[in-house]
């Protein structure tokens, strides 16, 4: 949607104080998205400077290109910090989106209610629980960053309509097929197959992002692609989409990842549950797992990609102190960005000293968040799973359009596999206002919460 500045500015007398104070707002915003993403580089401040003209006269494609850039502010880390390039650029679209909300004097489509209320609670229940375990540096940063992330959030639901989804997923997903061909290419350069096994089983495919990220990513972006196959009609598209989703499993197997390999698995028996043709695909898969299990090559396969040996890698130990600082903790938790430091302190001693030391989360979705919140981090985890799943397979199910069953049916089985990689990864879904990659999970359940509220029914 674009924004008529010029007409608006000339049709109606717009020059008041409370407007140019807006207006002062754009040249402030601009120098923090500027100075964060390039810093002294010319050529990164021409590029600013370009986001900056996009975004003051054309919210939609300012959107566009901000989705498009995001994974590039992480790759690349330009110089003063993830941090600033990310969150410049996001408070530079909020300043823009609520410019054009003024101006036009248009009113917000503000998410359903259980939304609002989720985000105002969790928000809330945040900021109470790091008051409680003593705010800091890090606290006020975490603060700061769950409003300008659910403001944002909020933001895309206002902008966003259903017709345009497809233009947003090419726009979501292009950064990331180049992320795959680099990866597949520097396989292909190891030369022997040794060296490219090598490379596999030591997490070497992946730099550019880190490779338990980049695993996740693909998770999110594969069964949409799939689910897209399988409705559209058109034989290129389909091609297309198939080789994408492909491609992104083939980037899930290089990552060595094995929360993402669990999430495939739970997201694939989704859509062979939902096939005509289950009952075959599931006594196949069920032939051959018991082959392979039998065959010679499951030992190697188990010991060199699936690493059985080394059972859940260490969790189980972090998993038991997250236990024992619940018991302590378990109303307000242990607050943001603290546990590494806790870990330091209470023990020092242990014989896993080697280990905890250099732990951050919980490696554990929901005991993360209890960890984090208290008991109310919990519930907050699990019902945001269950209400996403819920919306998004009563959308597949209420819905005759193919491109639309094929929206709700790849976010349902997303929210599936979310879930699984949710036992052993702490990441994915709200991490401390965090925006990358977490908005992908969100643009993508924002459009199908918009599909199962009718809103792509509804005339313009």
């Amino acid at each position: 949607m674009s924004i008529p500045y010029t007409s608006v500015l000339l049709k109606e007398n717009y020059f008041t104080k409370q407007n140019i104070l807006l207006f002062s707002i754009i040249p402030l915003i601009s120098a923090i998205s500027i100075i964060s993403i390039g810093y002294i580089k010319p050529f990164l401040i021409l590029l600013g400077l370009a986001v900056v003209v996009i975004g003051i006269f054309n919210t939609k494609y300012f959107l566009y290109l901000y989705l498009f850039l995001l994974p590039f502010t992480f790759i690349f880390k330009f110089y003063i910090g993830l941090t600033l390039s990310q969150y410049g650029l996001t408070t530079f679209y909020i300043a823009i989106w609520l410019m054009n909300v003024i101006l036009t004097k248009k009113r917000i489509n503000f998410p359903p209610r259980w939304m609002v209320i989720f985000i105002c609670l969790f928000v809330t229940w945040s900021f109470v629980s790091d008051l409680h375990a003593g705010i800091g540096i890090l606290q006020v940063r975490t603060i700061a960053s769950n409003i300008i992330f659910f403001i944002f959030v909020i933001a895309l639901y206002d902008v966003i309509t259903v017709e345009k989804y497809i233009e947003m997923y090419w726009v979501v997903i292009i950064p990331f097929i180049f992320v795959f061909l680099f990866t597949f290419i520097k396989l292909l350069a190891a030369g022997s197959i040794f060296s490219m096994i090598y490379m596999v089983l030591t997490k070497g495919c992946d730099d550019i992002l880190y490779p338990n990220m980049i695993g996740g990513i693909y998770l999110l972006f594969w069964p949409i692609s799939f689910a897209m196959y399988l409705y559209e009609k058109n034989k290129i598209r389909r091609i297309v989409y198939l080789t994408i989703a492909i491609a992104f499993i083939i980037g899930i197997v290089l990552t060595n990842t094995r929360s993402a390999y669990l999430g495939t698995f739970v997201a694939i028996l989704y859509f062979i549950w939902f096939s005509k043709k289950r009952m075959i695909l599931l006594g196949s898969m069920g032939i051959i797992t018991l082959i392979y299990l039998l065959s010679p090559v499951a030992s190697i396969v188990n010991e060199l990609l699936l690493r059985v040996e080394a059972g859940v890698s260490g969790r189980d130990i972090v998993w038991d102190v997250a236990f024992k600082l619940i018991k302590e903790n378990y109303i307000f938790g242990i607050g943001s960005y603290t546990l590494q430091m806790i870990i330091n302190y209470k023990y020092p001693l242990m014989t896993y000293q080697n280990i905890l030391p250099l732990i951050r989360n919980a490696h554990n979705y929901p005991i993360n968040m209890t960890l984090q919140m208290g008991i109310p981090g919990f519930f907050f985890i699990i019902y945001i799973y269950y209400k996403f799943a819920r919306i998004s397979i009563m959308g597949q199910l209420a819905n005759t359009d193919n491109k639309i069953r094929a929206l709700c049916m790849g976010s349902a089985s997303i929210m599936l596999g979310m879930f699984a990689r949710g036992m052993f990864e702490a990441i994915g879904i709200i991490d401390n206002g965090v925006i990358f990659p977490h908005i992908y999970f969100w643009v993508i359940m924002l459009f199908t919460v918009k599909i199962f509220n009718g809103e792509h029914k509804k005339k313009p």
